[in-house]
């Protein structure tokens, strides 16, 4: 647009930096040759043995930047030692401990609704008998 506006306002003939597809001349050349329209589908020719189409292959690479399993370390570079945080054992992952799963109510740091609510009540009775940093009165 704004190399017609310039053209325009120079007096020029814009036509001229117009590329010779975009005439009206160069699209009925196009379009002027007979174009035959498709048969209906149930006139289509099938040949007897039909190409089979297979699903996409699954093994399809994970979208970001790889993981770097296949660097090379340094020759300082120490191994990094698997660790488990459910037996604090060495050499393997919690997904791979030959511990057994611990019971639900014995894991640190879980518990039920119903003792979440006991707990806080005791809690809230402790905090009214003796504050850790006391009370004071503001009104004196």
């Amino acid at each position: 647009m704004k190399r017609v506006a310039v053209r325009t306002l120079n007096h020029t003939d814009c036509y001229q930096w117009a590329s010779s597809y975009f005439t009206s001349d160069a699209y009925r050349r196009t379009w002027g040759y007979q174009v035959n329209p498709l048969p209906s589908p149930s006139e289509y020719e099938l040949p007897l043995e039909r190409m089979k189409v297979f699903p996409p292959s699954k093994e399809h690479r994970n979208s970001g930047r790889p993981r770097d399993r296949d660097r090379i370390p340094s020759r300082d570079e120490e191994p990094i030692v698997k660790r488990c945080s459910r037996c604090k054992q060495r050499g393997h992952f919690r997904g791979d401990c030959p511990e057994p799963m611990p019971a639900p109510s014995s894991l640190p740091g879980s518990s039920s609704r119903r003792n979440r609510s006991q707990n806080h009540s005791t809690h809230e009775n402790e905090n009214e008998e003796g504050d850790v940093y006391g009370t004071y009165n503001l009104a004196d």
